[in-house]
């Protein structure tokens, strides 16, 4: 074979098969998205990034005040937590 000549590929019909098989592309199809998705929530939420402001700063911000508000206890909130802890208590005594 002289240069940039290709060797021939013969009569062999394996040769000519996808690499990927029909029946498993949809389950490939899945784990890829899974991981893209699962790459952009590291990229964005978890990863430090080397400077203080970048383009996911204000995202991670609006999670940390959503976080902050979903878990802030309220004035009120004890004495509902009393009151949920006499009826509780009452449904016992039934």
């Amino acid at each position: 074979m002289g240069a940039g000549t290709k060797p021939p590929i013969g009569n062999n019909p394996d040769l000519l098969k996808p690499l990927v098989f029909p029946n498993h592309q949809r389950g490939l199809k899945i784990f890829s998205y899974v991981v893209s998705a699962a790459v952009v929530y590291y990229g964005v939420f978890v990863y430090q990034w080397p400077t203080e402001r970048h383009c996911f700063s204000w995202i991670r911000e609006l999670k940390e005040r959503k976080k902050r508000q979903f878990f802030h206890i309220d004035s009120s909130d004890p004495a509902l937590i009393h009151i949920r802890e006499q009826h509780s208590a009452s449904e016992k005594d039934r």
